[in-house]
């Protein structure tokens, strides 16, 4: 007979929740593994890609959040057990096996190139974000086009007179436009700063990841940014995950930056530099 705790609630068996948990201490370690909140934002972005494939507009989803969030707290057990009735219902409506999905899925994730791909992406992850990737910055030109736009929307409300100017008439016509066009200079000149400054900061970053990978592993053609793998006792290996940590790591961080590839030969293994990577090795 089969021994049960809660209503649902299986014991002594190999569940598919006790089977994703070996695959999670692999890929991110007990830590991040055990991390409520990152386990919240990764939750909420599969859940809202599987609505967005089922056709979901951001309005709606917008919507729904409002609603939520206005509403009381609900209690965590109950809440998944909806989740998983509502899951099932929806997978029901659009003919979708969940079960086979799941075992699908966590195969694919278990493989271990993708293992190392997700471990990329979670060393790229920005810090305190609930965001998987960084959020795009768009570039200099688009700045200022958009600063530019409402700094003029800004000029013409001051000539029309339909602006916030200081009651007492401290500033006339003249200095409130004299006023924004410095403060719009100012914004651009702090915008290109911070800009430069994040971008030595990565360029500092990848040369020191390439520098871990060239000192840690075997190079292989003279004329070519590639770089075999090698264990931590300097023995040549075929499998990255069987490389020296420092290797790893290298590859982690510029795979993620894609500025290295992993290239599986007939005989062995190599780690291919790409982009402005391969100008800190000479070549």
């Amino acid at each position: 007979m089969t021994e049960t705790n809660r209503p649902g609630e299986i014991i002594g068996s190999a569940t598919f929740q006790s089977r994703v948990l070996p695959w999670l201490i692999e890929c991110f370690g007990p830590q991040i593994a055990g991390d409520r909140a990152e386990r919240n934002h990764r939750f909420y972005e599969e859940a809202t890609e599987l609505v967005q494939a089922c056709g979901m507009t951001a309005s709606e989803a917008h919507q729904l959040v409002d609603y939520v969030y206005g509403r009381p707290v609900g209690e965590r057990f109950q809440e998944v057990g909806g989740a998983m009735v509502t899951l099932a219902a929806l997978c029901l409506a659009n003919e979708i096996n969940m079960h086979a999905a799941g075992e699908a899925e966590l195969a694919r994730i278990s493989m271990p190139e993708i293992v190392l791909k997700i471990r990329a992406k979670q060393a790229a992850k920005p810090k305190h974000s609930p965001l998987p990737v960084a959020a795009p910055v768009p570039s200099e030109d688009a700045y200022i086009a958009r600063r530019m736009t409402e700094t003029l929307a800004e000029v013409a409300a001051t000539i029309i007179g339909d602006d916030t100017r200081p009651e007492d008439g401290s500033l006339n016509v003249i200095e409130c436009v004299k006023k924004a066009a410095q403060v719009l200079r100012l914004e651009v000149d702090l915008y290109r700063a911070q800009r430069s400054l994040a971008d030595r900061a990565f360029e500092i970053a990848d040369e020191s990841m390439v520098e871990l990978l060239v000192s840690h592993s075997v190079r292989g053609d003279a004329l070519a940014p590639t770089y075999g793998l090698s264990d931590a006792h300097g023995r040549e290996v075929r499998e990255l995950e069987d490389a020296d940590p420092a290797i790893q790591q290298a590859f982690e961080w510029l795979n993620a930056r894609e500025l290295a590839e992993l290239v599986e030969g007939e005989l062995d293994t190599s780690i291919v530099l790409k982009g402005h990577a391969v100008e800190f090795v000479g070549i």
